[in-house]
């Protein structure tokens, strides 16, 4: 799920917008796995667009999904914009998961992803969520081109790691998660997604341990299982 959303609120209003949630009942609940429930209803993901395959084909479903998990209880819906907007995911090759882009250098990264974002904004949600980021270099890609070119649009950003201090493609997670927060000021969170719920916990604490306290910490887990090339999940 996921891949980069948009925002035209500054940080610090957004922030405030999410502490709401948080003195309502201590958490913001974001929604469930998109592709799990579109499936559920008897679609097919079979494509390289993934998920995002049905904002063409049938985008009436994605609403579907929408309403559902808000009247569960969500605080925070996300786009089906995933298999579209990350580096990896759109290679279609299980390179999200492991951060191996080949030969990709950070100028690159920027420009691949910088029209994407562009896109993203003109349709107006309230935050910019860069998720399934699976190496430093991409992070610093993202935060970079927040900070330069986007430095109203506020953002979360969330990792996707091997093990309870390393992201999948092998860098310290803690180092990485300071680096983003001083790179970009119109961050609003930085945690960790489609991580095994066992190195989770860790992640957090770590997480929070080191980020200013206006930064919340964000997570959301998969079912535990691992990327395997060729395989699939295991």
């Amino acid at each position: 799920r996921w891949g980069l959303f948009c925002a035209t609120l500054f940080a610090a209003e957004m922030s405030k917008i999410l502490q709401s949630f948080l003195r309502r009942r201590g958490v913001v609940i974001l929604d469930g796995g998109l592709a799990t429930e579109l499936e559920s209803r008897g679609l097919r993901l079979d494509s390289d667009l993934w998920s995002a395959e049905i904002l063409l084909q049938d985008p009436a479903k994605i609403r579907e999904v929408h309403m559902a998990y808000l009247e569960a209880g969500a605080d925070v819906i996300t786009s089906s914009s995933y298999q579209a907007s990350v580096e990896g995911a759109s290679l279609a090759n299980g390179a999200e998961y492991t951060g191996d882009y080949g030969d990709m250098t950070l100028e690159r990264l920027m420009l691949w992803h910088e029209p994407r974002i562009c896109a993203l904004l003109q349709e107006a949600p309230d935050l910019l969520a860069l998720e399934t980021i699976p190496s430093a270099l991409e992070v610093e890609a993202l935060t970079s081109l927040l900070a330069s070119k986007f430095p109203s649009a506020s953002a979360w950003l969330s990792c996707s790691c091997r093990d309870s201090h390393h992201l999948c493609h092998g860098e310290a997670f803690v180092p990485t998660a300071l680096r983003a927060a001083q790179t970009c000021p119109s961050l609003v969170a930085f945690g960790v997604n489609c991580t095994s719920p066992a190195f989770v916990p860790e992640l957090v604490s770590a997480a929070r341990a080191v980020l200013p306290k206006d930064i919340l910490v964000v997570a959301y887990p998969n079912s535990g299982e691992s990327w395997a090339p060729g395989k699939g999940w295991q």
